[in-house]
């Protein structure tokens, strides 16, 4: 092989995002084994070993065809590297014989080869992804990871507010994907945009002075941002617990009256909508992430109050929505003037009209006061009236990204075509005739941007990613959609029996409703297979429902065996959607700890294993020797069928799973189910391990669990 896995990996994904980007499908191969050749070596065999990986249970690709699964032999003892087998080999031991190219034709699924839906219109989800890749490829910060540059070919790094737009458009993207590494890498860097002056807030620049101005608004979207991160997520506690940590700073750009103020030590002390709108959305999601909807609460009181102020005086008859108010009529730069005291700015952007739409909408949903969504209608029309389409394209594509997002909100309470419509006809075109090829920048044809005085920057790539991506999600309407269903803690999107898997999508479960089964979900000793409307089917049987929100919905697929592709079917509020998933026996993957990379283990005693940076006080490593237990996915079948339904499952994996911790073979004292779903390996940390955290893997019948994942040792 004359290039590493690495450099291939980064150019297969090239090629996948361009067919994807065309509309058009593509599947993926294993590379076959090559250990019964003379040529082949150790090295050799592990850079394939990580492609095929990487393939299986990383890779974008549609469906997947294992031949080397098919065609694995023995292991040559001579290189330590897996062989054709014999009834499928040539002389040379590198190629295929006649039985074994008709073994694979055989096995090729051709169903993954059907034209999709709309062949040969470009996919937005493809053009996400190609997006987001562009946004990496030319705006990450060397050295300094999760940071991202203000400008493309610039030294300077991103503000807060480009900086927020980012982990948003990481956000949207993994609603397609459930790829939430582009997140977790950056959300830590928003810690150096953090000044605590008497109440926590962002401020501009990275790294600010203890006393740096912080601007409302800006803080107001790094809190909605955070509350979708809270909905999206399983474990979504951290990130309310950072957007509660705005609240206080929030409140304190109140004006009395109503009305939220731009930023701190503003000379003209302006209220702006794009403030109000931010900082009401925000309140209102604390609202609903803290207690019942249907209560008082310091939230709700902020935000109706602001809304009260904004259509007394921001708000013109007709429903649409001006920018700003200043209190001293001399400091207003807009004229004409929207009303005789001078005091208002008619500045017109897409997302003032976005704003307030949006806290419209949640006003609606909390309260049930039908006026807030007569209010919500009347301004989406009329700003529907007043920007045409050569009107949108000159507006800054960060507003337009705020002025959609509410736009498909609305859709899914008073479906209006036009709403979906409008959106996709400026990014058919934003990919037509703003994108370079060479760049993957949108900054041709006269397109609006929010950068313009030094360059291209990252904020507006970041929200054109978004744009795209919940142009899938959010355009389904109010019934649910599906984008991705892949096996739990690995990602895979071959799934197997009992096997816990990951449902994404949009509008899978009631609004504002994510929770796990309780005990009352049980009848006696059978799981549930609803929770609260929320149903999955795979090829027909029930599924067992253990975590449902609108984002994703986690289940555990029936025992029953999956022959090819399966439909996985969800179903809530009366509306059904499959969706095709790649099927196998098993699908194996190692549970992780908070989204990984440490394996989900325990000690002996039944305490945590892990460095003691993971659980402060309550997780240790392991010791070399130690019998460590480890938690895993989707191994398939055991010694004991299971009782489809039932929550006791046993029964031990033969052959026994092949262990390695940091590249050395472990002694597996056990492996077999302890619950559903859930094996259990118990498993000799080998005495030469490294101190630190070391590689884990675990093969089972020629599959592997994914990579990335670490246990930590210490002597």
């Amino acid at each position: 092989m004359g290039a590493d896995s690495a450099t291939i990996i980064a150019a297969d994904q090239q090629i996948i995002d361009q067919v994807h980007a065309a509309g058009l499908k593509i599947a993926g191969a294993t590379i076959i084994p090559r250990g019964g050749s003379s040529g082949w070596t150790h090295g050799m065999e592990a850079q394939r070993l990580a492609l095929n990986d990487w393939i299986r249970h990383q890779a974008r690709f549609d469906g997947v065809i294992d031949f080397d699964t098919l065609l694995q032999g023995p292991v040559n003892a001579a290189n330590n590297s897996v062989a054709l087998a014999s009834q499928f080999s040539c002389f040379d031991q590198i190629h295929p014989n006649a039985a074994g190219y008709q073994a694979m034709a055989q096995f090729i699924d051709i169903s993954l080869f059907a034209p999709p839906s709309g062949a040969g219109v470009p996919d937005n989800a493809a053009r996400a992804q190609a997006s987001w890749n562009a946004l990496v490829t030319s705006f990450s910060v060397p050295g300094r990871p999760g940071l991202f540059l203000a400008t493309a070919g610039k030294s300077a790094v991103a503000d807060d507010w480009p900086h927020s737009e980012i982990l948003h458009a990481a956000l949207d993207l993994a609603m397609l994907t459930g790829d939430y590494s582009g997140f977790d890498q950056a959300l830590p860097a928003l810690a150096q945009y953090k000044v605590v002056n008497q109440y926590t807030g962002y401020s501009p620049p990275v790294n600010p002075p203890p006393n740096n101005h912080r601007w409302w608004d800006d803080n107001g979207v790094i809190a909605l941002m955070l509350m979708q991160a809270f909905e999206q997520r399983t474990n979504g506690q951290p990130y309310l617990n950072l957007a509660s940590e705005l609240w206080p700073f929030l409140m304190s750009g109140q004006a009395i009256g109503g009305g939220q103020h731009w930023y701190e030590g503003d000379p003209a002390a302006r209220w702006a909508i794009s403030a109000t709108g931010s900082d009401d959305q925000a309140a209102l999601l604390l609202h609903l992430a803290t207690g019942p909807a249907n209560r008082t609460s310091p939230y709700l009181a902020f935000a109706q109050l602001n809304s009260q102020w904004v259509n007394a005086n921001m708000r013109a008859p007709d429903g649409f929505v001006w920018d700003s108010y200043y209190p001293n009529p001399a400091d207003n730069p807009c004229a004409p003037q929207v009303d005789s005291t001078m005091h208002v700015c008619e500045w017109k952007w897409t997302y003032n009209q976005g704003w307030v739409i949006g806290t419209d909408l949640l006003l609606y949903q909390i309260t049930g006061n039908s006026q807030y969504l007569a209010d919500a209608t009347q301004t989406a029309n009329t700003a529907l009236a007043y920007f045409t389409p050569e009107r949108i394209w000159t507006q800054p594509a960060p507003f337009n990204a705020f002025f959609f997002r509410s736009l498909l909100a609305l859709d899914s309470y008073v479906h209006d075509p036009r709403y979906l419509g409008t959106l996709e006809a400026y990014l058919d075109r934003v990919w037509k005739d703003a994108r370079d090829p060479s760049t993957g920048f949108f900054n041709l044809g006269g397109i609006g941007l929010y950068n313009t005085n030094g360059g291209y920057g990252s904020l507006d790539q970041a929200v054109f990613a978004q744009m795209f991506a919940y142009s899938v999600y959010m355009g389904a309407g109010s019934g649910p959609a599906i984008t991705t269903v892949v096996t739990a803690a690995s990602g895979s999107p071959a799934i197997a029996p009992n096997t816990w898997v990951e449902i994404h999508g949009a509008n899978l479960a009631p609004a504002g409703d994510a929770r796990i089964w309780q005990d009352s979900d049980f009848a006696g000793n059978r799981m549930p297979t609803q929770l609260d409307g929320v149903s999955v089917t795979v090829n027909g049987k029930a599924a067992y429902v253990y975590y449902i929100s609108p984002a994703q919905v986690n289940v555990l697929t029936p025992p029953d065996a999956l022959p090819g592709p399966a439909e996985v079917r969800l179903t809530y509020n009366g509306a059904s959607v499959p969706y095709t998933a790649a099927a196998q026996p098993a699908s194996p993957s190692f549970f992780v700890f908070n989204g990984g990379p440490y394996v989900a283990a325990v000690h002996p005693n039944g305490s945590l294993i892990g460095p003691a940076s993971l659980y402060p006080g309550k997780s240790t490593p392991a010791k070399p020797g130690e019998t460590v237990q480890l938690y895993a996915n989707g191994f398939g079948a055991t010694s004991i069928p299971v009782v489809s339904g039932s929550t006791t499952q046993s029964g031990t994996l033969s052959p026994l799973p092949a262990v390695e911790i940091g590249g050395i073979p472990a002694t597996v004292a056990f492996a077999g189910l302890v619950a559903p779903g859930e094996f259990q390996f118990n498993v000799v940390v080998p005495p030469n391990a490294a101190d630190g955290d070391n590689s884990l893997s675990a093969a089972h019948n020629g599959i592997s669990t994914q990579s990335g994942v670490v246990i930590t040792v210490q002597h």
